[in-house]
């Protein structure tokens, strides 16, 4: 039995048993790329945490601690770099297989993107000063996480290239790669016995601009074409103008109130909020990240949205209570292994467990209306900006006075408030024959 064969086996059981009917062909295509990307990613995952882990164990809260400011200040600076145009090329690139439609969107898209990159690099760079101080962080800090995002992007944009076109066995097999990478380049600053928040990020650098390169030589360039056409670049242009904001307010979601713990805390404070992030929220999120994965394009090929919105309403209960305890158990095996400088506090990993579910729940209606097309994107943009807001707000008040449990009570009332405004204004948009 081929390979396919057997996870369609395994996944029909499955989806027999949850909705009580047999899987379409389109939804065994479905499970299949979810397979690939999930093996890859899981793989990714290991490698990943190994080297997230270490490194804490190694560095300590402090020097820890800036590497994990680094990442979430380059999380905010990736957003202008991309525009949303990444998620704009994967939206119209799967929505059909046609090879020259596929040809003229991805080159399209790069054309903008590589103008849209080099200025905000070029004002990032010029603004660093101000932007530092902005950030609660040291201009140092700051150049570091320019380079950060734009290494991530090239990183970023390359796969979202190979999942527009539906080359999923070999975004599948770019994950494991980039973590390999990285901790081939981890393992030679641990050799050379110089250990502090550069052998991180340099680690990363040099995983996210290796792995980008064999992709993009490998596999994109049948993609690209010299040309630039007009009309799609104003089609790609509106959808990512509406799908920015949603960028911008992931960015606060995961990051923000690593930030505000900087400014109203220490940067070891930050380094134990890392450890716990990467314990609970990483972990969740980088499943529900494989998921959509192939979620995403597939529901950008459905035109009725309706039976996917009925899936997810019967999905959502068993997440919820299987998901929380699962990510605390996960967690709290994952905190062990930082170390006694990264002390346990079960009502901060309760905390983190349930916001990692909850961002995994709003992910759900947050993609599903993002496939419908661009008033689906504007909405949801719209949820996403009011949320972070409240989301922004709430750390304000909650981080000062309770510390690291009050970052996690916001981003808790965050994800609440975005799954009921997706649901309470979106659901007339998913249910329009």
């Amino acid at each position: 039995m081929d390979i396919r064969a057997l996870v369609n086996k395994l996944a029909g059981t499955a989806y027999r048993r949850v909705f009580n009917a047999e899987m379409s062909p389109a939804e065994g295509d479905f499970a299949y790329n979810l397979s690939l990307v999930g093996a890859g990613t899981f793989i990714s995952t290991a490698l990943v945490a190994v080297f997230s882990i270490l490194g804490g164990r190694l560095l300590g809260p402090e020097e820890y601690g800036r590497f994990t400011l680094v990442q979430s200040i380059a999380t905010f600076l990736h957003v202008p770099m991309m525009m949303g145009l990444n998620t704009a090329m994967l939206k119209y690139g799967a929505e059909k297989g046609e090879l020259t439609r596929q040809k003229t969107i991805v080159s399209t898209a790069h054309v903008i993107i590589a103008g849209v990159t080099g200025i905000s690099v070029a004002l990032m760079l010029l603004f660093s000063g101000p932007l530092s101080r902005l950030f609660a962080t040291t201009p140092e800090l700051f150049r570091f996480s320019i380079y950060f995002a734009l290494l991530y992007a090239l990183f970023t944009l390359a796969q979202t290239t190979l999942r527009s076109v539906g080359r999923m066995r070999a975004f599948a097999l770019s994950q494991p790669v980039q973590a390999v990478v990285l901790l081939i380049a981890f393992a030679f600053f641990i050799l050379l016995g110089s250990l502090t928040f550069h052998s991180m990020v340099y680690s990363k650098l040099t995983a996210f601009a290796i792995t980008a390169l064999v992709v993009h030589l490998l596999h994109n360039r049948h993609y690209f074409r010299f040309g630039f056409n007009a009309a799609w670049a104003r089609t790609l242009s509106r959808f990512a103008s509406a799908a920015v904001i949603a960028s911008i307010a992931a960015a606060f979601y995961g990051h923000i109130g690593k930030i505000i713990v900087a400014r109203y805390m220490t940067v070891a404070d930050v380094g134990i909020y890392g450890a716990y992030w990467t314990a609970t929220m990483s972990i969740a999120g980088i499943l529900w990240a494989v998921f959509n994965m192939v979620f995403f394009p597939a529901a950008s090929s459905y035109r009725d949205k309706r039976p996917l919105l009925r899936r997810i309403n019967r999905l959502v209960p068993f997440i919820i209570v299987l998901g929380i305890p699962a990510v605390m158990g996960t967690g709290y095996l994952i905190l062990l292994l930082y170390g006694g400088d990264y002390p346990f506090n079960l009502w901060w990993l309760a905390l983190f467990a349930t916001a990692a579910i909850l961002f995994v729940v709003r992910g759900f209606y947050s993609s599903l209306l993002t496939s419908e097309g661009h008033r689906g994107a504007l909405l949801n943009s719209g949820a996403a900006a009011a949320t972070a807001g409240v989301m922004l707000a709430l750390s304000l008040i909650l981080v000062p006075a309770a510390g690291i449990a009050g970052a996690m009570m916001a981003a808790i009332v965050a994800y609440l408030a975005r799954s009921a405004l997706l649901l309470w204004r979106g659901r007339r948009y998913l249910q329009e024959p």
